[in-house]
């Protein structure tokens, strides 16, 4: 769920449920790689909740080049990558710790 500003398209917050820091951090990571962000982060309100929110604030030059919701496009880009990259730790995880 996006909880983004309608007055400036170029920063917003994204909430998602039943996720942990292994995505929220791997999400992070590959968004702090691309020039167009200027900030990422990411926490977690409370331990007992699935929750994570996720804020991106990019530059200005991207807000002038790719127009309206620029952080949503960004974040949207990045999801498969952060979804390998926890694939591949979970992947590496079970190799290493048999269950």
């Amino acid at each position: 769920m996006e909880l983004g500003t309608l007055s400036d398209p170029s920063q917003s917050t994204f909430s998602l449920i039943d996720e942990y820091h292994t995505f929220a951090n791997a999400i992070r990571f590959t968004l702090n790689q691309d020039p167009r962000t200027r900030f990422c982060g990411y926490s977690i309100p409370h331990p007992s909740d699935n929750l994570v929110n996720i804020r991106i604030q990019t530059t200005e030059e991207s807000k002038v080049l790719d127009g309206g919701g620029v952080a949503a496009v960004i974040y949207k880009a990045h999801i498969p990558t952060s979804t390998a990259i926890q694939q591949k730790m979970y992947s590496e995880m079970h190799v290493r710790i048999s269950w």
